[in-house]
């Protein structure tokens, strides 16, 4: 098979999963920060989130992960060695709204993904951003129970205009949500991303109803991510 010659070939990074640095330049927590690593705890802290957030683990993969956000150059520098056109990232929503109320963003986190992007630019890769890979506020978390509350709306909304408002030159191809199938399919990758708190909450007794709560808020969210972006030009 003979592939077109704009084909992107390419790989993959999520914010949680690389960057480390969970508490630098204003950062503040989200919830693959409080995941340990399976041999700490992960699946017992999956099985049980209620006390996720309460809980000391020994260790948290996503704190330190590779420290891209020190080392992204030299990193970006060896993928572009390797012959990829194409970079699937996501942001981290901390970098840019620590709680996720803030009026106005963090400028620090703005810069970071600002340079990143030049950076991958500057190799030919194309950068593919996701906007929530796996990653909520803590403070959303504790506050509204994350996705299933509809007054997330408007933060995830406002989110999104500035990530595509502040990057319409550097970035051309979006994703709003990672994997957003699994709210249903998953049921124990399913409870980490969304909720860590469920003890808090009174649907912690009707999984399903919160289940398709969040399948449904997270289907709004997207649609008013979209007409967002429609309304930026980007290039």
């Amino acid at each position: 098979m003979k592939l077109k010659s704009d084909f992107l070939w390419g790989g993959a990074l999520a914010a949680n999963q690389c960057e480390g640095a969970w508490q630098e330049d204003g950062r503040l927590p989200a919830s693959a920060d409080f995941l340990p690593d399976a041999a700490h705890g992960r699946w017992n802290a999956m099985l049980h989130p209620g006390n996720i957030l309460e809980t000391r683990y020994d260790y948290y993969p996503s704190r330190e992960a590779i420290d891209f956000y020190h080392r992204y150059k030299e990193d970006i520098r060896l993928l572009a060695e390797s012959g990829i056109k194409a970079l699937r990232l996501s942001i981290s929503w901390t970098r840019i709204y620590p709680t996720g109320e803030e009026n106005a963003p963090n400028e620090d986190g703005l810069r970071f993904y600002e340079e990143l992007f030049t950076e991958c630019r500057r190799y030919g890769i194309e950068p593919v951003v996701t906007l929530c890979h796996f990653d909520v506020p803590e403070a959303l978390i504790r506050k509204y129970g994350a996705w299933a509350d509809r007054r997330l709306i408007a933060l995830y909304e406002k989110y999104a205009a500035t990530m595509f408002d502040r990057y319409r030159n550097l970035v051309k191809y979006w994703m709003t949500f990672n994997e957003i199938n699994i709210i249903i399919k998953l049921y124990i990758i399913n409870i980490y991303p969304a909720i860590l708190y469920l003890d808090c909450f009174p649907w912690k007794t009707n999984y399903s109803l919160y289940v398709y709560l969040r399948g449904i808020n997270r289907i709004l969210f997207e649609s008013y991510t979209v007409k967002s972006l429609r309304s930026i030009k980007c290039i």
